[in-house]
């Protein structure tokens, strides 16, 4: 039986497979099943990656994401991190003081999330594939100079946008390639802000795209990239980034990305986060097997459509997961 190291480099290398491997993202929701502190799970990175493994252990996934949330980087640039009922924010900062700031990989938490990808990785033995999580360049800048401001210079200011970007990809290529030193196998990129449904398709070719793809081919582990909501009309662009996998928002028709992608990457997705968050195990269950049989049986992974929400019963993620290793 090929265990779950051997399933994900399978499916990334568009390989046919049994079953996918299954996988998901929720660091605050893993955090909150773990028991331990908010505070510990920020600052500790033994409890950060105690908390994943003891998700594993209950449920078995096939790979363990080192993040508890995904503003660590703005928080390393002065951004004030802020937890609410519905998630965590940060208060952006002006452009202008962000063009004086750079960052290091010992900044702020980013030793926390390092440290724990090589607890979890010394810990997996290869056996199970270790990552960890970071905002695309495009999202991570609009959390700092704030989504309107940064969505403005586009138009007033593109120079300023593009100098801005190529910094923040440097900073995210520096965390990443620590991340690989680490242990991590692969690197989870979430890019929301650049969303068909946030930005235009000719706006993201222009600014998120050419950052992605600097990113993905800065790396020697595999990228896994998700962009929320309906990204048909730059499916195409998103193939062409270099990301080993497209993670998919559970409105995409599984079966008409696969037939536009045409094995140049492999999908991810995308099971409907509200039913895991809202609905039966049993309801889980036929979910996960009609994605499933939507995905088919090579170059794909099964995940939610997003991340696992914070407020999702035990049972439903643990219900997606059996589903998987049933078949």
């Amino acid at each position: 039986m090929v265990g779950s190291q051997g399933l994900l480099r399978g499916a990334l290398a568009w390989e046919q497979s049994d079953r996918p491997p299954v996988l998901f993202t929720g660091g605050i929701w893993a955090g909150r099943l773990s028991g331990f502190s908010r505070d510990r799970l920020l600052d500790d990175a033994s409890a950060l990656a105690e908390a994943q493994w003891r998700v594993h252990e209950l449920i078995g996934q096939d790979a363990l994401l080192a993040y508890f949330d995904p503003l660590f980087i703005p928080e390393a640039y002065g951004c004030e991190l802020r937890f609410l009922e519905t998630g965590p924010l940060v208060a952006p900062i002006p452009l202008t003081r962000f063009a004086d700031q750079a960052p290091s990989v010992g900044d702020g938490r980013l030793p926390v999330v390092l440290e724990a990808v090589a607890c979890m990785a010394a810990r997996a033995g290869g056996r199970i594939p270790v990552g960890t999580l970071v905002e695309g360049p495009f999202t991570t800048l609009s959390r700092i100079a704030d989504a309107e401001v940064l969505l403005r210079l586009t138009i007033t200011d593109a120079a300023a946008v593009d100098a801005a970007l190529g910094r923040m990809t440097e900073m995210l290529l520096a965390f990443c390639r620590a991340a690989a030193e680490a242990g991590a196998d692969f690197v989870f990129v979430a890019d929301p802000v650049a969303s068909a449904t946030m930005i235009s398709p000719a706006m993201f070719g222009r600014f998120a795209l050419p950052a992605l793809r600097e990113l993905c081919a800065g790396l020697s582990i595999p990228v896994i990239l998700h962009i929320c909501g309906d990204t048909t009309p730059i499916l195409a662009d998103m193939a062409g980034s270099g990301a080993a996998a497209l993670s998919l928002d559970q409105c995409m028709d599984l079966r008409e990305a696969r037939r536009r992608i045409d094995g140049r990457c492999a999908l991810a997705g995308n099971l409907d986060p509200m039913t895991l968050l809202m609905g039966t195990p049993e309801e889980v269950v036929r979910e996960t097997r009609r994605v499933m049989e939507a995905g088919g049986n090579r170059g794909f992974i099964l995940m939610p459509g997003c991340g696992v929400p914070p407020g999702a019963p035990f049972q439903n993620v643990a219900a997606m997961v059996r589903a998987v290793r049933e078949g």
